[in-house]
């Protein structure tokens, strides 16, 4: 993942986690809001192809577009976890000026390198950690078109070993499948094929817990 390229490309909209993280802490702590906290774990390893990176970005869009209101409110954080050989979280700092959530969509560019999702969690737990995030608040959105190529199984027990938080899942392959339930932590974890059936659900886990 070129990270570089990348921030350029989001420019002063978003920053790698530890930037703003002494001014957003202060802010949420001045709100004094019930929250949910969003992570959308996005798979931008080299398999994704033009299709899938396509839908990808009208999801994501269509998401923030649906979320804008509660955001501005203060009433939900959402993060986006890039993983490939790395995971970089993109921390957006709009939160800080009360602006409209945007999507930015990501260029093929973006998408090369290996599975790392054992990386992302280990990026969410680091996260939910400094900005003190309780894990039963926290909703856990991952997008894949393949199977993992780290020990995710053991980040992902040792971020949530409880099993606190919500986590939700949008496969864009069949290889992928049989990560759901590791995922989501059920053997008859839901199976989300069109973007809108993934928005409403995190819309209904929102609004309902």
């Amino acid at each position: 993942m070129d990270t570089t390229r990348l921030l350029a490309q989001f420019g002063q909209r978003r920053c790698i986690l530890g930037i703003i993280v002494e001014s957003r802490s202060i802010l949420e702590k001045r709100q004094g809001l019930k929250k949910k906290h969003i992570f959308l774990l996005l798979d931008t390893s080299g398999s994704m192809n033009l299709e899938q990176i396509g839908i990808v970005n009208h999801m994501f869009r269509e998401l923030f577009s649906e979320l804008d209101e509660l955001y501005r409110q203060h009433l939900i954080t959402v993060d986006t976890v890039l993983f490939s050989d790395d995971a970089v979280l993109l921390e957006d700092v709009q939160a800080l000026s009360n602006k409209q959530l945007t999507w930015f969509d990501l260029p093929r560019e973006t998408f090369q390198g290996r599975t790392s999702l054992g990386k992302a969690y280990r990026l969410v737990q680091q996260t939910c950690k400094l900005f003190d995030y309780p894990l039963t608040d926290t909703l856990i959105v991952l997008v894949t078109d393949g199977l993992p190529t780290d020990n995710f199984v053991f980040e992902l027990e040792k971020m949530d070993p409880k099993k606190q938080t919500k986590r939700l899942s949008f496969l864009l392959g069949e290889k992928a499948k049989s990560i759901i339930q590791i995922h989501t932590g059920f053997k008859t974890a839901k199976q989300y094929k069109q973007p809108n059936q993934l928005i409403e659900a995190i819309k209904g886990v929102i609004e309902h817990g």
